[in-house]
C-alpha cells in the first residue's frame, strides 16, 4: 500500500529491479495484444504495440522494446525488426535488436538473426556479434561456424577483415574479446563444461592471427589456463588448426599448449597424448614445419613429457630433435625484386613499400630484428671444422672467377675494385664522385658476368670492394658472418610473397591503429607480420644448415 498526498492509500506493484520491470510489462502486452497466428498483423499502425514501440517518444520505454525484442523471436520466431514496417526503423530500434541478440534463448538466433546483423551494421559489428555468441552451445552460430568462416579464408585475405579487427577491437576493455580472454584467464580452470570449454579454446585460438600484440599474447596465456586442466582438449583444438595456412595461429597455439602442460595439472595420459599429437603432427614425416619457434615449442613438449615418463611409443626421439631438414641455400633476391615492391603514396607518386622500408632499407626491423639473428651464423656448413674468414670467402671467389672469367670479366672487375679502393669509407648513400663511380662499376660488372654470377659475387665477395650498413668489415682472422644484405632481400621478398598486398593492407597499415612508439609496437602492421613470419622461415632454415657461430669471435 501506498500513502498518497491527503492520507488516502492505493495498492500497487512495484520492481525494485527496472530489468524484471521491463519483461514484466513486455510479456503483459504480449500476452494481451499479441495474434499467434499473425504477429505482424499485432504491429501495424494503430495497434497498441505498434503504438509501444514505434510512437516519437518510443525512446523512453527502450528498456520493455528491447525485452519485447528478446521475447518476441522466442514466441513466435520473428524478429521485433520485421515485424514492424521498414519506415518504422530507428537507432534506438536497431539498439534493441543488438542488445538483445545475447540475452535471448539462443536457440533462436536464426539465420535471419544474422541477416539482420548484417544489415543493420558493418563487418565490425557482425564479427563481434559472433565472437560474443562464440562459446554459446545451443547457437548454430557459435565457434564452429566462426572457424568454418575463418579456416577456408586464404591469409592474406583474412587478415585484411579478421585479423585487423581483432588488432582495433582488442584494445576495449569491454568488449567480446577482452571479455572472453578475461573470463578464459580467470576461471578458465574452473568447473566449465567439455563443449564451453572447446568453443572458448577454438575462438581463442583465432585470436592469434592478429597483430595487436598485447591481444595475441593475453589470448595465449588465456588459452594455457583454459587448457591445462584439460590437456587432453589440445588434440582436438591442434587437429583442427594444423592445416592453417598462418603460422602465427600455429606458433602461439603450441606455446599455449606447452605453458598448459609445464603447469602439471594434467594426468600422464593427456600428456602422452598430446606429446604423441604433437609428434605427429609436427615430426613424424622427417619435415618439420620451416619455422624456428614453431619447431621449438612442438620439441619442447616432446622433452618435458620424457622427464614425466610419457613419451609415446612411437616417438622418433632423431626426428623431433633438431637438426632438422629444410632447402639451402635461401633464393637469391636481385635489386631490381627489391625496386619493385612500391605502393602509391600520392596520386600517381610510388616510392618503396613498408616492408623494404623496413626489411631492407635500414630500417628497426632489420638493423636491430635481422641483422642481430643472422650475425650468428657462418655461411658454412654444418660440419665444416675450419670456418672460412672473409678473406678466405674472397679467394676462393677470385680463383673460381679467374680460372673461367673472360678477358672482358676481367677488365671490369679490375676497373671495379680501383673504384672501390677509391671510394673506401664511402657508405652507401653518399653522392661523392668516388661513390657514384663505383657504383657504375658494379652495374657494368654485373652486365658483364650476369645477373646469377653476379648474386654469387655480392655474397662471397663484394664486401671487399664496398663497405657499408649491410654488412661487417671484411676480416682475415674471424669468421665470416653470413650475407646481411641477402637475409634482408630474402626477408623482404618472403614477406610479401606471404601476400601482403597494396589493396588488402595498406589501408590498415597506415592508419591510426598502428604504433608509432619505437619501443612500444603494441599494434603492428600486417605487412610486419609477414616480416615475423619470414624471419622464423630463415631462421630454420639457416639453423638446419648452417654453422653455428654464437656471440664469440673465434669457436
Amino acid at each position: 500500500m501506498v500513502p498518497q498526498v491527503r492520507g488516502a492509500s492505493v495498492e500497487e506493484v512495484r520492481f525494485t529491479f527496472e530489468r524484471l520491470s521491463d519483461h514484466a510489462i513486455a510479456a503483459r502486452h504480449l500476452e494481451i495484444h499479441l495474434d499467434q497466428t499473425n504477429p505482424k498483423a499485432s504491429f501495424v499502425a494503430g495497434t497498441p504495440l505498434h503504438q509501444v514501440v514505434a510512437q516519437k517518444d518510443a525512446y523512453a520505454r527502450a528498456g520493455v522494446i528491447e525485452a519485447l525484442a528478446i521475447q518476441l523471436p522466442e514466441r513466435t520466431g520473428i524478429e521485433l525488426l520485421d515485424a514492424l514496417p521498414l519506415e518504422n526503423r530507428n537507432w534506438f530500434l536497431n539498439d534493441a535488436f543488438r542488445q538483445s541478440l545475447l540475452w535471448r534463448s539462443q536457440i533462436h538466433f536464426t539465420n535471419r538473426t544474422l541477416q539482420l546483423v548484417n544489415q543493420i551494421g558493418d563487418t565490425s559489428l557482425t564479427l563481434s556479434t559472433l565472437i560474443s555468441i562464440a562459446t554459446e552451445t545451443d547457437n548454430k552460430f557459435n565457434a564452429w561456424h566462426l572457424h568454418n568462416e575463418l579456416i577456408k579464408k586464404p591469409l592474406p585475405e583474412r587478415d585484411s577483415v579478421w585479423s585487423t579487427l581483432i588488432a582495433e577491437l582488442g584494445g576495449d576493455e569491454n568488449g567480446p574479446i577482452e571479455t572472453l580472454i578475461l573470463w578464459a584467464w580467470t576461471i578458465g580452470q574452473g568447473s566449465i563444461t567439455t563443449d564451453q570449454a572447446e568453443l572458448a579454446a577454438i575462438t581463442i585460438t583465432w585470436f592469434l592471427t592478429t597483430t595487436n600484440r598485447f591481444v595475441r599474447d593475453r589470448a595465449t596465456k588465456a588459452l594455457a589456463n583454459l587448457l591445462a586442466p584439460r590437456l587432453d582438449l589440445s588434440v582436438s583444438i591442434l587437429d583442427r588448426f594444423k592445416n592453417v595456412d598462418d603460422e602465427y595461429v600455429i606458433e602461439r597455439l603450441l606455446a599455449a599448449i606447452y605453458g598448459a602442460a609445464m603447469q602439471g595439472l594434467a594426468d600422464d595420459a593427456a600428456l602422452t597424448k598430446v606429446a604423441n599429437a604433437i609428434y605427429c603432427t609436427l615430426f613424424a614425416h622427417g619435415m618439420p614445419p620451416v619455422n624456428a619457434l614453431i619447431r621449438d615449442h612442438g620439441c619442447c613438449l616432446i622433452e618435458y613429457a620424457i622427464t614425466r615418463n610419457c613419451l609415446p611409443s612411437n616417438v622418433d626421439l632423431t626426428k623431433s630433435r633438431p637438426p632438422y631438414k629444410s632447402p639451402w641455400p635461401i633464393e637469391p633476391v636481385s635489386d631490381a625484386t627489391i625496386e619493385g615492391y612500391t605502393e602509391e603514396y600520392s596520386k600517381g607518386t610510388y616510392y618503396t613499400d613498408r616492408i623494404t622500408n623496413s626489411a631492407v632499407k635500414d630500417g628497426d626491423f632489420a638493423r636491430y630484428v635481422i641483422d642481430s639473428h643472422v650475425k650468428e651464423w657462418s655461411p658454412a656448413v654444418i660440419g665444416t671444422s675450419d670456418l672460412p674468414t672473409d678473406e678466405d670467402m674472397q679467394k676462393a671467389w677470385l680463383a673460381e672467377f679467374e680460372e673461367h672469367a673472360t678477358p672482358a670479366m676481367k677488365e671490369a672487375y679490375a676497373v671495379l675494385v680501383k673504384a672501390g679502393e677509391a671510394a673506401v669509407g664511402e657508405f652507401y648513400l653518399s653522392d661523392s664522385p668516388e661513390a657514384k663511380d663505383r657504383a657504375e662499376a658494379e652495374v657494368a660488372f654485373c652486365e658483364m658476368i650476369g645477373p646469377a654470377a653476379w648474386e654469387d659475387f655480392r655474397v662471397r665477395a663484394q664486401s671487399w670492394t664496398r663497405q657499408g650498413m649491410f654488412q661487417f668489415w671484411p676480416s682475415s682472422n674471424t669468421p665470416a658472418r653470413f650475407n646481411l644484405a641477402w637475409a634482408r632481400r630474402w626477408v623482404c621478398k618472403r614477406a610479401h610473397e606471404l601476400g601482403w598486398s597494396d589493396k588488402l593492407h595498406k589501408k590498415f597499415d597506415n592508419s591510426h591503429s598502428i604504433s608509432s612508439n619505437r619501443n612500444g609496437h603494441v599494434v603492428e602492421r600486417i605487412g610486419k607480420k609477414y616480416q615475423w613470419l619470414a624471419l622464423y622461415e630463415l631462421g630454420a632454415r639457416m639453423a638446419d644448415n648452417l654453422a653455428f657461430i654464437g656471440s664469440n669471435e673465434l669457436k
